[in-house]
């Protein structure tokens, strides 16, 4: 799995600096926007799969965990 460093941002935006509404990698934000300016303290470290094993194995993690919190409880 590759880690990401993904972080919201300063932007120009009708004249003015604007945060975004979502976080974006430094190389993602600098394509539209070489201006921009990290805000600190909004790192965000993000695990993002590669091969399609591990995609599986991401998937398979996260449905295993919702259908936990969701199981139907038989009633007494």
């Amino acid at each position: 799995m590759k880690t990401e460093h993904t972080y919201r941002w300063l932007t120009k935006w009708n004249g003015k600096m604007s945060p975004t509404r979502y976080h974006a990698t430094e190389e993602a934000i600098r394509k539209e926007h070489p201006e921009a300016v990290r805000i600190e303290g909004t790192l965000r470290v993000i695990e993002v799969p590669e091969t399609d094993d591990e995609w599986r194995a991401r998937n398979l993690a996260v449905d295993s965990a919702y259908i936990g919190l969701n199981a139907v409880k038989p009633r007494p």
